[in-house]
């Protein structure tokens, strides 16, 4: 199971921009030896694809340090990277862009970041969208990083007050993303 670079240069972005430069060395430094080994000389290269294990030890530092244990921080990460990103490179297409139509995309480009499980719509209502996420194992921050990624994507749109929450059913290896806004 991979993950694309960008995934774990955001996240690297992320301390350099809140925090140092010093601060990702020692991130990188205090990881387990196999994900340290992947990232040579603390780079990231957006285009390359890592073990999702990289992904998961590099927010699980984050969580711990910055978060004080709380998983939320990667919510919120990747709820203001997904505003940043899209207000800026996309901000035209952002503006006239309906909601719905945006989660449907963001369902489609789950692949082009998670070289496993597969992500599709299966109930869209203005304002109630219902995503599911199949055959994947419980890796509850990376859900974390999806719904809040999921609201920033609407944050960048017309929609407002966006609600994005999961829940992961082991039995059946799914996870379900309840998105509603106005």
């Amino acid at each position: 199971m991979e993950v694309k670079g960008i995934s774990i240069k955001n996240c690297k972005d992320w301390v350099l921009a809140s925090h140092s430069e010093a601060d990702w060395e020692a991130l990188v430094d205090a990881l387990p030896e196999d994900s340290r080994k992947e990232l040579t000389d603390y780079s990231v290269f957006s285009g390359k694809w890592y073990p999702v294990t990289v992904f998961e030890d590099v927010n699980k530092y984050i969580i711990d340090r910055w978060g004080k244990g709380d998983h939320r921080i990667i919510f919120r990460i990747a709820r203001e990277g997904a505003v940043k990103n899209l207000k800026s490179v996309y901000r035209i297409f952002m503006k006239v862009a309906s909601p719905a139509y945006v989660l449907k995309k963001t369902a489609v480009m789950y692949r082009q970041f998670y070289n496993y499980g597969e992500m599709k719509v299966i109930q869209d209502t203005v304002g109630d969208v219902i995503i599911e996420l199949h055959d994947v194992p419980d890796q509850r921050i990376i859900f974390e990083r999806i719904s809040g990624y999921m609201e920033g994507v609407l944050l960048a749109t017309k929609a407002t007050d966006p609600k994005a929450v999961f829940e992961y059913l082991p039995d059946e290896r799914k996870t379900i993303f309840n998105i509603v806004y106005k």
